[in-house]
């Protein structure tokens, strides 16, 4: 299949030309905690299996369906980024744009200009495209830039989908809060200070009983009671998904529980 190439500047171009000979460029930019912090899909830490998976997911999308362009080096053809639009299943007249860039060429200027020419690609291509949406971690300030350099507008943050309960994303992400079924990911509200992992309590106390605080995270909140200012905590989502989630305390020092 011939591949297309569209030159961006004297630094870079794109193109949908994509071979497992660029997955040492995958693995070199993709092993980034921050880039896997800022997206769904991308593995962390990022191995050839992962770059093989992804090719071959690549390869089998249609391009009515799918355009994925990578992002390269005019001097030396290296792969150093990507973007791609996908077309909705349910309505064929939107579609959803998401890209990424190796740390080493942030704040340069490069993101706006690709997301711009995907995008003329895309209407050219598609001829009954009328929206284009980006998803983005609300904390994600330098992404949001880039979409709103290219055009875009906030329209809205997105809530949980389904109501299931949220639970402390590993890692990286430990400060996170995110949901098993739905790609909803919100910041925990009370800051963590101290990490504690679960260990094995009886039923009684997973449900309410004496210990069910005895193995969760602290944090520094003033007691009622006693004023001592650290205090375990958990957060429940006890009322609809659009509203804000419960924190439970329990002061370290004296016992006492409430809860905010």
């Amino acid at each position: 299949m011939t591949s297309n190439r569209y030159d961006i500047d004297d630094e870079i171009y794109i193109t949908d030309f994509l071979t497992h000979e660029d997955i040492p460029s995958f693995i070199k930019y993709l092993n980034n905690s921050t880039i896997h912090a800022n997206t769904l899909a991308i593995p962390y830490p990022y191995s050839t299996n992962d770059g093989e998976d992804f090719i071959k997911h690549i390869k089998s999308e249609s391009l009515n369906s799918t355009r994925f362009f990578t992002i390269r080096l005019q001097t030396n053809n290296e792969l150093i980024g990507a973007c791609g639009l996908h077309r909705s299943v349910e309505n064929e007249r939107r579609t959803e744009i998401g890209y990424w860039l190796g740390e080493p060429y942030w704040h340069r200027g490069i993101m706006p200009k690709v997301v711009k020419k995907v995008i003329e690609i895309g209407k050219n291509e598609w001829k009954n495209l009328v929206r284009i949406e980006a998803q983005i971690f609300h904390w994600n300030k330098a992404s949001m830039r880039v979409v709103e350099k290219c055009g875009f507008a906030l329209e809205g943050i997105l809530r949980p989908r389904c109501g299931n309960m949220l639970f402390v994303e590993p890692g990286d992400r430990c400060n996170r809060l995110a949901c098993n079924t739905c790609p909803y990911i919100c910041d925990i509200v009370t800051k963590i200070t101290d990490r504690q992992y679960t260990s094995l309590k009886a039923v009684d106390d997973v449900l309410g009983g004496a210990a069910s605080m005895d193995n969760v995270d602290k944090t520094e909140v003033t007691c009622p009671k006693c004023a001592h200012t650290q205090a375990y905590f958990m957060q429940m989502q006890t009322r609809s998904a659009d509203e804000p989630m419960t924190t439970f305390y329990k002061c370290v020092q004296c016992g006492h529980r409430w809860n905010d």
